[in-house]
């Protein structure tokens, strides 16, 4: 399913045991009424929920009232399983959350199974609030702070979760000859390849 220019929230689930697979949700956010200015591409709640490859992208900024954007918020949710979702910004998004987790009574009753996921140019990849998760085989490209962790969430890497560099400069389009690139380093890794790409041919070179 394709839900597309959604003012606050894009998918609603409550209740125990549901499922969320494969929507594109895109272009959530951008409302000005009070109490509805935080865009949430989909929000579950309930016991057992499984939230399998969707697609999040293009969460929205109103810049007179935004002051994040969250791309899957989980609440109140034990046994949860979150598995081959991608949470994807065009470009680097300051305050972005791509997963919040949360209980909402602080009583650590939200456990959720992180694997296989994907999310870029997001601030902040996973957050968990009064929360435990344990996380497999996810990577984060452009995304500055992969997990946030109040105290005394708990997170277990299984493993195999990779983080990319995240770009510094240029951070718009190239329009010099002789453009300087940047990058924070990501651990572990001794080589990168740089790819280019021509916003005309859509050509990718790479370096």
């Amino acid at each position: 399913m394709v839900l597309a220019n959604n003012w606050y929230i894009g998918i609603w689930v409550d209740g125990a045991s549901t499922t969320v697979v494969k929507n594109l949700v895109e272009n959530t956010g951008a409302s000005d009424i009070p109490g509805y200015t935080i865009p949430i591409g989909i929000h579950v709640a309930g016991r057992g929920p499984t939230v399998d490859s969707n697609r999040i992208t293009g969460l929205l900024w109103n810049p007179r009232v935004t002051q994040e954007v969250i791309g899957l918020a989980i609440n109140d949710a034990p046994n949860a399983v979150v598995a081959g979702n991608a949470f994807v910004q065009a470009q680097l998004t300051n305050n972005s959350w791509g997963l919040w987790v949360n209980s909402a009574n602080d009583d650590y009753s939200t456990t959720v199974d992180l694997e296989n996921n994907s999310f870029t140019n997001i601030q902040v990849g996973c957050a968990l609030s009064y929360s435990r998760a344990q996380a497999k085989n996810n990577q984060f490209f452009n995304v500055p702070t992969m997990w946030s962790m109040s105290t005394p969430s708990s997170l277990t890497d299984v493993g195999g979760n990779l983080e990319s560099p995240v770009a510094e400069t240029p951070s718009t389009q190239i329009t010099t000859d002789e453009p300087t690139f940047s990058w924070t380093p990501a651990s572990g890794v001794d080589s990168y390849e740089l790819w280019i790409q021509d916003q005309n041919t859509q050509a990718v070179l790479t370096v």
